[in-house]
């Protein structure tokens, strides 16, 4: 007889842990008012690649996620590209890219497409006035502006 209760209230203790308690909620998905501010960051590309690699959705999933429940008041997002191109590729270049990473925020994270501002530098600013290349220009610069609900 004693076995049955212990072995019932190991029972009930064992179906008690798995109950979420009232008020818990997953520390990975709760919503932070105070993570709904500006977010500056840059997104690269392959060489004159506009193709958002594993690694560029990570980058842009890793802040659509910490805004995740934030009201989204503004996205600008302005494609570069290296001066190694003709001028009018590098801007359809920087055009694709923008649009790229306004895709990948649409459908991933819901972000309403009039909050968009795209903007295409093209090798604008990729060469210095010494006539020397600035590295790094197969990227994207984003600038989310959130705020609280």
């Amino acid at each position: 007889m004693l076995n049955k209760m212990f072995a019932a209230v190991v029972f009930a203790a064992a179906l008690g842990a798995c109950e979420t308690l009232p008020g818990s909620s997953d520390a990975a998905t709760a919503f932070d008012p105070a993570a709904c501010y500006e977010r500056d960051f840059n997104v690269y590309f392959d060489g004159a690649d506009a193709t958002l690699s594993p690694e560029a959705r990570e980058a842009i999933s890793a802040v659509g996620t910490a805004l995740r429940g934030c009201r989204i008041d503004h996205v600008r997002i302005i494609g570069m590209a290296d001066a190694a191109l003709e001028a009018e590729i590098s801007i359809e270049i920087s055009e694709a890219r923008a649009r790229a990473i306004r895709a990948y925020l649409e459908s991933e994270f819901r972000w309403d497409h009039d909050k968009f501002e795209l903007r295409a530098r093209g090798d604008r600013g990729a060469v210095t006035e010494e006539g020397l290349n600035r590295p790094l220009r197969s990227r994207a610069r984003v600038v989310a502006t959130a705020s609280a609900p």
